[in-house]
């Protein structure tokens, strides 16, 4: 191991000159470090590792066009203190941080960390370090280990081991600072303690951090809402990849640089089968595309790992409509319609616009996500929204479920409810909004009798003069362990496995012997979508909040793992308000099934059935067929609005509802 050098001390007032500095520490060019016996030490490949140097200090140095060879000019307009250098496994994240920490080792002054979240993973960064640093005559000493220079400058070394580890470096000053594997930090607030050490009084040292991070972590939820999906204007556009930030917060130009597998071609030389061993099947499919294909779309712990705002290129051959966000379009105006409401009073209110699409999906065309309105402003603005959808209805009716809190009595015997209906009515005018579940003096009836409560309300509803458009207000449907997973089925994109063939002749006996319902029954076993819709959810890209909020939602494990654990907004973020909303409208869509058009719902009963055996054509049966499903599409149709009542009712008794 070579000796360091002995440091120099300047004279008072005369700085060491650049061949005294590199007598000592090496020579430094940006992307390249030569130690004082001009050796190589390490060098930048081009691409990812390139453009951290680049973006980081931009000035004086002179980049060439792969192509032309041409000199570029510098850029002297965006110097990004703020890097996150993301993306699959092993692009050379890990060296580049190291040498980008040591940059700057030539002034005295100078200060850096190293940082981990673990000591076994620090460890690691400390050998790498080592071998880096020792040829710039730094010396190794201390626990935790620091890098002291001939300089005098100083890079220290830490592990993140708990939440108050994080707190001990405010006050502490450190010009450059690198986290390694930022994903393992929990939240964007224990990223802020670190944040606040990034600071400098020395002139000329500009305080700047580096942060690397894989899309598989706890973290990388707010790392892609900080760094990677950034919206660039109010139509919602992001920034490209590699393309600088102002931060109006920090008041900082940051950036994302994805590096993919590719940008390190040492690790590809000396290990062929590395990328291999990443695809291994072993691993969960969240996991391998984050490695692979460094897809911040995809995050282990995300309840629903199979959002896809986009299509992935490894996925779009054998799953061409493996895709969740589309452009926003029209939808024709006969297509049925329903809205959702998360009201909100310490929290944001999340609205959606429903429509189920001639595809036969479920469309959330728009959102409304609003934060300090007053309950009848809440209802003026949802009518403004909807109207030009009504306008454009056959029938001008849209009916709204709303978050049960909303029908809790805040003002004597008025609901928050109430409230929104007027402010429907200021917009579409009088009787344009009506209440369908019980107003608190018939919840109160309905403790007593249940039937004289629910006389009560149907002669106020046939009391209600309601001409032109209207919006109808019924409570959503709560169940969170259902909602969520009802959602997981609208997502899924991959079809389910084929099913064994029904024994026609066994079945053509159970049809003689036992009649059509045990036939039917009997065939539904081996019933297999023909051409299955998937998937049944498509969110229109006007809905970006929407869009950002789905991949930040993790299961509450271990104390509900079947629940969404919940977060709520700040004066700077927004909380799981848009995703219960969502939730609230696709489980209002089990109701919207039932009004599918009688004849709509008998046709396709019967070719439900036929295609269970085609090559049965007896008409009688088809009129049998017919008939049962009229019946049925009669008896859900009156049951429905006296099964929510009657479950109030018994709500109400239980002292679970409140007048």
């Amino acid at each position: 191991m070579p000796r360091p050098n002995k440091p120099l001390k300047p004279e008072a007032g005369i700085p060491l000159t650049p061949e005294q500095l590199a007598r000592q520490v090496g020579s430094y060019n940006r992307t390249k470090f030569i130690a004082p016996s001009g050796e190589l030490i390490w060098q930048a490949n081009p691409g990812m590792q390139e453009n951290i140097f680049f973006w980081s200090n931009p000035e004086g140095v002179t980049f060439y066009d792969p192509v032309t060879s041409a000199p570029l000019p510098p850029n002297k307009k965006f110097i990004c203190d703020e890097i996150l250098a993301g993306g699959p496994r092993g692009g050379g994240k890990t060296a580049a941080g190291i040498a980008w920490a040591a940059s700057y080792v030539s002034n005295p002054k100078y200060v850096g960390t190293l940082l981990r979240l673990s000591n076994e993973a620090m460890k690691e960064t400390i050998e790498k370090a080592w071998a880096m640093y020792r040829l710039m005559g730094a010396v190794k000493k201390g626990n935790p280990t620091s890098f002291l220079f001939p300089t005098g400058a100083i890079i220290y070394t830490g592990y993140l081991r708990d939440d108050a580890s994080f707190e001990q470096y405010r006050g502490h000053e450190y010009h450059r600072v690198v986290v390694e594997e930022a994903e393992q930090i929990k939240s964007e607030a224990l990223y802020a303690a670190i944040l606040s050490s990034n600071r400098t009084s020395v002139p000329g040292l500009r305080p700047q951090i580096l942060l690397t991070a894989n899309p598989d972590g706890p973290g990388a939820a707010w790392l892609k809402a900080r760094f990677v999906k950034v919206r660039k204007n109010i139509d919602g556009e992001l920034f490209p990849y590699g393309e600088p930030m102002f931060d109006p917060h920090s008041k900082r130009c940051k950036i994302y640089l994805h590096g993919p597998l590719k940008d390190n071609p040492q690790l590809l030389e000396q290990d062929p089968h590395y990328a291999d061993r990443l695809a291994d099947p072993a691993h969960p499919e969240s996991r391998r595309k984050a490695w692979i294909d460094g897809d911040w779309d995809i995050s282990a712990g995300m309840f629903y790992p199979g959002f896809r705002p986009r299509a992935i290129a490894s996925e779009i051959t054998q799953f061409p409509e493996a895709y969740h966000v589309i452009p926003s379009f029209q939808i024709p105006g006969w297509c049925h319609r329903w809205i959702s409401c998360d009201w909100g009073h310490k929290h944001h209110t999340a609205v959606y616009w429903f429509a189920l699409g001639q595809d036969k999906r479920i469309h959330v065309e728009d959102e409304l996500v609003i934060a300090g309105y007053g309950a009848d402003e809440l209802g003026a603005e949802i009518a403004r929204r909807s109207l030009p959808l009504l306008e454009r209805m056959r029938e001008p009716r849209i009916r709204c479920y709303l978050s049960p809190d909303a029908f809790q009595v805040r003002d004597k015997d008025h609901m928050i409810s109430d409230q929104i209906t007027y402010g429907v009515q200021r917009i579409l005018g009088p009787g344009s909004s009506l209440i369908m579940e019980f107003t608190p003096q018939e919840l109160t009836v309905s403790k007593l009798d249940p039937q004289a409560a629910m006389r009560m309300r149907e002669e106020r509803l046939a009391g209600s003069e309601i001409e032109g458009s209207s919006i109808w207000f019924t409570r959503a449907n709560n169940d969170r362990k259902a909602g969520w997973e009802f959602i997981r089925g609208l997502l899924r994109f991959q079809p389910l496995n084929r099913k064994a063939e029904p024994d026609l002749a066994y079945g053509d006996e159970i049809l003689r012997t036992r009649g059509i319902v045990a036939y039917q029954k009997y065939m539904a076993m081996f019933a297999q979508e023909k051409n299955e819709i998937l998937p049944r959810l498509r969110i229109h890209d006007k809905c970006q909040i929407l869009v950002e909020t789905i991949p930040k939602l993790i299961s509450d494990y271990p104390n509900n793992p079947e629940d969404v654990k919940k977060f709520d907004s700040t004066e700077t973020t927004i909380g799981d308000d848009p995703a219960d909303s969502l939730r609230y409208g696709c489980m209002g869509f089990k109701d919207h099934e039932s009004k599918v058009p009688k004849e709509v719902y008998i046709d396709e009963e019967i070719a439900r059935i036929a295609a269970l055996n085609p090559q049965d054509s007896d008409f009688n049966m088809r009129i049998l067929i017919a008939q049962q499903a009229q019946r049925r599409y009669d008896k859900q149709t009156n049951a429905n609005e006296s099964c929510i009542l009657l479950r109030d009712s018994m709500l109400a008794r239980k002292g679970l509802i409140h007048p």
